[in-house]
């Protein structure tokens, strides 16, 4: 199965640019070869759009904890998002660069085993 690399425009949400690899491939599902967070990109986001995109990536690190599919790694990288994320929302709504580095963290740790 060809990979994929994904830039986050965010920094919080799942969603970015995705280069597919081969060129041309079209690729269904979520998995991902490579995921790109910079925390910098988000710099320029207005702070409503920053709240909204922390609020959700915050409640798909709730929902992935308390899915029945959930086991202990998966519940180990959930908690660790949502404690980073609870940190940092704050700071990133504010622009603050160690909010943006938190919540780029937090969603990394998020989207990464979602």
């Amino acid at each position: 199965m060809a990979g994929r690399i994904v830039l986050n425009e965010t920094s919080f949400h799942g969603a970015g640019a995705i280069l597919e690899i081969p060129a041309g491939v079209k690729i269904r599902g979520l998995a991902k070869a490579f995921v790109c967070t910079d925390p910098d990109v988000m710099a320029s986001m207005p702070k409503g759009l920053t709240a909204a995109t922390g609020m959700d990536a915050l409640t798909h690190a709730i929902e992935g904890y308390i899915t029945k599919a959930a086991w202990d790694m998966t519940d180990m990288f959930h908690l660790k998002a949502i404690e980073i994320i609870v940190g940092s929302l704050r700071g990133a709504v504010e622009n603050a660069p160690a909010g943006r580095e938190g919540m780029a963290l937090g969603q990394y740790c998020r989207n990464g085993i979602f």
